[in-house]
């Protein structure tokens, strides 16, 4: 009688073990599938296959965009200023930045604008006081100035 017991126990204590392990896993599972990693910058990561965002702890949104199937940048991507406005608005192909790009300042003035070609500057880029008045433009060929630029265009900050 004595020896039946044991084994029902070993039985009983084996099959805790079983459901024990199974939910540890099951926890581990679950826990890095939905896990925001933070960065050195405190903001969280969170990527879902080839969407990516990356969020400050604030919970606000500081960047957005794709990864394609090899792990470049591809699409639009967005970055964002701390307080919700729109930083940088870009257009990647196979990792290169590619067509117009614009840059705001954080009060939602365009602060520079010009295009990429093959991840290189291109053409004419124009930048601008934080009050929105033209401040210079300056021509780049294959992402180098070709030495034209004005300065001082319209007018001075405020």
């Amino acid at each position: 009688m004595m020896m039946n017991w044991t084994i029902l126990k070993d039985k009983k204590i084996l099959k805790m073990k079983k459901l024990l392990l199974l939910l540890t896993i099951l926890q581990i599972f679950t826990f890095c599938n939905g896990q925001e990693k933070k960065s050195g910058d405190n903001s969280k990561y969170t990527s879902l296959s080839e969407e990516h965002k990356t969020i400050y702890t604030d919970e606000t949104l500081k960047e957005q965009g794709q990864f394609d199937e090899n792990g470049k940048k591809t699409g639009e991507w967005k970055w964002y200023h701390d307080n919700g406005q729109l930083w940088i608005i870009e257009n990647y192909k196979n990792g290169k930045r590619t067509g117009e790009s614009n840059e705001y300042y954080e009060n939602g003035q365009l602060m520079e604008t010009g295009s990429y070609e093959n991840g290189e500057k291109t053409g004419e880029w124009k930048e601008y006081h934080e009050n929105g008045q033209l401040k210079s433009i300056e021509k780049f060929t294959n992402g180098k100035s070709t030495g034209e630029k004005k300065e001082n265009i319209i007018g001075k900050d405020n």
